[in-house]
């Protein structure tokens, strides 16, 4: 549990930097099966399971940058 205003931005932080990692990643096995097996990426169910997983890390990335602003709502000494 985060005990000061440091550690709260801290947990924010990386609350951000892991949907961004998990976008590298993702981004590293679309390169891979693209390199290794580029015919995998006709198949539509495979294409849907990225766009999904996209669209779900985008939402993660909203939803934490809204708890982030209803935070600092709630907390002006957030951003400081």
């Amino acid at each position: 549990m985060a005990k000061d205003l440091n550690e709260l931005r801290a947990v924010l932080n990386k609350m951000e930097e892991i949907v961004n990692s998990m976008t590298e990643m993702d981004a590293e096995i679309l390169d891979f099966v693209d390199a290794n097996y580029p015919d995998a990426l006709n198949e539509q169910k495979l294409i849907q399971t990225f766009k999904t997983v996209g669209d779900a890390e985008d939402e993660l990335q909203r939803q934490i940058g809204l708890l982030r602003k209803h935070l600092a709502a709630g907390i002006p000494d957030l951003n400081a």
